[in-house]
């Protein structure tokens, strides 16, 4: 392989593992079934880059606990 043919292959592969992981991160992490005794957890679905909920101080004080 020539030293271009290299530099070109190194950077399609770059680019195509760097879309695997951002595609990957875009996916939540979700529970697969129903709840079971134990511990009682909540699981909330919030959209991608949400700064709303978390930038409100009365939801931060009270609202995300209940």
């Amino acid at each position: 392989m020539t030293m271009p043919h290299r530099y070109m292959f190194l950077a399609v592969f770059t680019l195509l593992a760097l879309i695997n992981v951002a595609s990957g991160a875009t996916e939540a992490c979700l529970p697969a079934g129903q709840r079971k005794s134990g511990m009682n957890i909540n699981f909330y679905q919030y959209s991608l880059k949400d700064s709303s909920t978390y930038s409100n101080a009365a939801y931060m004080a009270y609202g995300y606990a209940s």
